[in-house]
């Protein structure tokens, strides 16, 4: 079983008539390159969520990415993906993702 990238998860499971260039619900592109530019200290959408931040780098448990996928209860919306799932090991990927997010955008383990 082939390992992927978070961008790689994000690309297999989020932008098919979602999150792409030509169709970006809630303003994300998550397909494009370089997806932590678009989701690092970026503010959520919808009514009640937009004081969460999509990614907080360096912490994934702030991080309303992974609230989304995981459907916290709270959420915005519906579960994401919307169509299919991500699995644990993707989701673990991610989390690590973020965490090492920190390390390139400045971000501390407490997302201050």
């Amino acid at each position: 079983m082939e390992i992927k990238d978070a961008e790689t998860i994000l690309a297999d499971n989020c932008t098919v008539g979602c999150h792409n260039p030509t169709q970006m619900q809630a303003d994300l592109d998550l397909l494009s390159p370089n997806v932590a530019s678009r989701v690092v200290d970026k503010d959520a959408i919808g009514i009640g969520c937009t004081d969460r931040k999509l990614v907080v780098a360096g912490d994934p448990d702030s991080s309303y990415l992974i609230d989304k996928v995981l459907n916290v209860p709270g959420i915005c919306g519906g579960q994401m993906p919307v169509v299919g799932s991500i699995s644990g090991e993707e989701i673990e990927t991610l989390r690590q993702w973020i965490v090492d997010l920190g390390d390139s955008f400045g971000g501390t383990p407490d997302g201050g």
